[in-house]
This record gives C-alpha cells, sequence and structure tokens, in this order.
C-alpha cells in the first residue's frame, strides 16, 4: 500500500518509503537509486515542487517515530525492561527529565495566563470561521431557486 499517493516522481517515494522504514537518508537514497547529495538538496529545496515532498518526509518520520515510540511502550510494559520504562517516563513525565527544574508558582501563573490567552485566540478563530460559513451560506443562492426565475429579485 501506498503512503503518500501524492508523490508522483517514483525515485522520490522510493526515498520516503525507505526512510518511513529505517530512518536513515543514506538508506533511502540507496532505495532510491540517487546520490545522499540529491537526497539532501531535495530535503533543502525551496521549490514549490519540493515541498510535497518534505510533507511526505515529515509524515515518514511521523510513522518511524510512532513505531519507535510503540516499541519503547511494548518493551517497558509488556516485557519489564527498566531502561524502556525510565525512557518512556522521561518521555511523558517532565520531572523525570534531565535538567528538569519545578517552575516557581510566578512561572506557573505565567504558562497558566498563556495557556488561557491561547485558548481564547483559539476559540475566537473558531468562532470567526464559523461567522465566515454563516455568512457564506446566506449569500450562496438556493440550488433549488436557481431554475425559478421568477422566484429570484429582478436585477
Amino acid at each position: 500500500m501506498n503512503d503518500f499517493p501524492e508523490l508522483t516522481d517514483p525515485k522520490q517515494l522510493a526515498y520516503v518509503t525507505e526512510y518511513a522504514e529505517s530512518g536513515s537518508h543514506a538508506k533511502a537514497a540507496k532505495a532510491a537509486g540517487i546520490s545522499t547529495r540529491q537526497g539532501y538538496n531535495w530535503r533543502k529545496a525551496t521549490t514549490p515542487e519540493h515541498r510535497v515532498f518534505q510533507e511526505s518526509l515529515r509524515i515518514a518520520r511521523q510513522q518511524l517515530c510512532d513505531r519507535v515510540e510503540a516499541e519503547i511502550v511494548k518493551r517497558a510494559m509488556e516485557e519489564g525492561n527498566d531502561r524502556m520504562l525510565f525512557f518512556l517516563a522521561k518521555r511523558l513525565m517532565p520531572q523525570y527529565r534531565e535538567n528538569y527544574r519545578q517552575p516557581s508558582p510566578k512561572e506557573e501563573a505565567h504558562l497558566q495566563a498563556e495557556r488561557e490567552c491561547f485558548d481564547q485566540l483559539k476559540q475566537q478563530e473558531v468562532d470567526s470561521i464559523h461567522e465566515r460559513i454563516r455568512l457564506a451560506e446566506m449569500f450562496t443562492p438556493l440550488p433549488m431557486l436557481a431554475d425559478k426565475k421568477e422566484w429570484l429579485p429582478a436585477d
């Protein structure tokens, strides 16, 4: 199954597919039959035609990360691997990370205010989108009236 139907270049598709499996740009380049330099150029290009490749590569990376995380969880929880459990704890719980420092009450208040402000902005954006949809629906002719010219106001 092709996880990247938007890619039409078979070499780019081979590159992204291999990267999703191995996480290696060198292996991806080899699978695509290109040089590692060409792969680098595709990743760094700013032209519109390379944006689809770059977005597909981002998705491939996320697929790889998801598989790695699933394996960590499996080894930590099902197999009882303490080291994997510790890695999982560090990922999920900030207090287990290196250089973790409990935020001061002032910092915590600031973070809470930022979250509330962001939530308000999100809600305002949602409300704005709903208003635009409502207005668009108001000014879009009804299909059932389109063929009933006598029902429409005269120009």
